[in-house]
């Protein structure tokens, strides 16, 4: 079968699965699992809503954790885990976790770059220490090779008449 023949197959294998979906959809995570629809009811300034009393106008909010405590005092979205409340816009929650993601990946680069600059000097201090080793094995061999030269060089002398 020719290349076209198996791309063909496989295009058609892929166009039906759910495999070309993009990567960032969250219907199927924890975050929509715990997420619950807002009505869009607008609250006026002085009085809370009587059906959610942590209501925001708009999209969907999420069921907070600990650990998504932690994130939002972390990102100064709240000031302390005290004062968040139970449920939390699914934009806010999104948006301290990437700005969590991406200090976590600088911390990242920079524990990277601490170790490759350990391992290169390290590396440079075991190449000289191999190198000194190497010219000390050098000179006891030619010393032995020339003390064994001259050795058999009186011995000769020494047989001639």
């Amino acid at each position: 079968m020719n290349s076209l023949g198996s791309f063909r197959i496989m295009w058609n294998s892929l166009r039906f699965t759910n495999s070309l979906r993009s990567h960032r959809n969250f219907s199927l995570s924890t975050l929509s699992k715990d997420s619950k629809p807002i009505s869009n009811n607008p609250v006026s300034a002085g009085e809370p809503s009587k059906t959610n009393p942590e209501h925001t106008i708009g999209g969907f909010k999420h069921k907070v954790s600990n650990f998504d405590k932690w994130i939002l005092v972390t990102t100064k979205k709240y000031p302390s885990k005290d004062q968040v409340p139970k449920y939390v816009a699914d934009d806010v929650l999104q948006n301290a976790m990437s700005q969590v993601r991406i200090r976590v990946a600088n911390v990242l680069i920079v524990l990277s770059l601490i170790c490759i600059i350990c391992t290169v000097l390290s590396s440079r201090q075991l190449k000289q220490e191999y190198v000194d080793s190497m010219e000390h094995t050098r000179t006891d061999y030619r010393k032995q090779i020339t003390e064994e030269f001259r050795q058999k060089m009186t011995e000769e002398s020494a047989h001639k008449p």
